[in-house]
């Protein structure tokens, strides 16, 4: 038994014809649009190609795979109003394409809630992803542990109520002055993540976070201003140089006026220091923040609270 050698044209045309039958297919990215006002995202392919999704937490993000595919230009990243954020579309691996649908902290999703369909379009289909999104109003009880008010003495009718008389304009300047809490720029205070698993952060990619205050946050005069373990809101912010935690609002437990409630969410400018760990950075340039990671962060201006 022997082989008669192939032609070289011959043999060209089989390569080609096994080249071709596998080289990924282009996805172009003006092929997709999305209506944040019904969350609906749609997207076109080829036939052949059949994409796969899943659901994530930690942020909570809805991701599609799209195999045998390469993105035309540059990975994108669009910003929303809305129970979905943020929208990424980028190439995940060599022969795959990802779009990640992140949604917002107060909005809930169950996996069954999420449906894929495909509209035959000629040589083509248009996909739509239907998620069911709904808005949560999560108490602030769910999120930490306020200390109960001391019970206010009940007076009797028969004890004898001394009026005072009404205060000087020093007193009533001191009483003023008391009613405002500070803390100069510069004050610094630690915050700890608690989350159950690691974060991976990715370079000019913003991860929203709570984290919670490690020890009681007080004024120079000692007045508290929030207990320890009160959540702090912000966002790490992911350079090549490394990442810092920038700090949002903070829910503060300080006792309000008539015209207040308590746990007030209120404005707070802080942030870390950059954090580069060489033996957290990956090769896919990824820092990692591992759960129970303390950091320490600095005021940035002069924090006032009016109660």
């Amino acid at each position: 038994m022997f082989f008669l050698p192939l032609r070289p044209r011959l043999l060209i045309l089989i390569c080609s014809y096994f080249v071709l039958s596998y080289a990924p297919s282009a996805f172009a990215l003006s092929e997709w649009e999305f209506n944040p006002e019904t969350s609906h995202l749609q997207f076109t392919l080829e036939d052949s190609l059949t994409p796969t999704y899943f659901f994530l937490d930690d942020p909570k993000r809805i991701v599609i795979d799209i195999p045998k595919t390469q993105l035309e230009g540059d990975s994108i990243q669009q910003n929303y109003q809305g129970l979905i954020q943020e929208i990424r579309i980028g190439q995940f691996e060599e022969e795959t394409a990802r779009i990640v649908l992140e949604l917002a902290p107060d909005a809930t999703l169950a996996s069954d809630e999420i449906s894929l369909n495909a509209t035959a379009k000629g040589e083509e289909k248009q996909w739509q992803l239907n998620p069911t999104l709904e808005k949560v109003e999560f108490p602030l009880s769910t999120l930490m542990t306020i200390p109960s008010l001391e019970e206010k003495a009940v007076i009797s009718s028969q004890q004898k109520v001394q009026v005072p008389s009404p205060p000087s304009e020093q007193a009533r300047s001191s009483q003023e002055s008391s009613s405002e809490l500070t803390l100069p720029a510069g004050t610094e205070f630690q915050v700890r993540y608690r989350g159950e698993t690691s974060l991976k952060l990715e370079v000019d990619q913003p991860w929203q976070e709570v984290l919670f205050l490690e020890s009681e946050l007080t004024n120079e005069e000692g007045e508290l201003i929030a207990s320890n373990q009160t959540p702090v809101i912000g966002k790490f912010e992911t350079t090549s140089e490394g990442t810092r935690f920038v700090t949002q609002a903070l829910i503060t437990t300080v006792e309000p006026t008539a015209t207040r409630e308590l746990n007030t969410v209120i404005p707070l400018k802080a942030h870390s220091s950059l954090i580069n760990n060489p033996e957290s950075k990956s090769s896919s340039n990824q820092i990692t923040i591992c759960p129970d990671t303390l950091l320490t962060l600095e005021l940035r201006e002069d924090w006032n609270y009016q109660r």
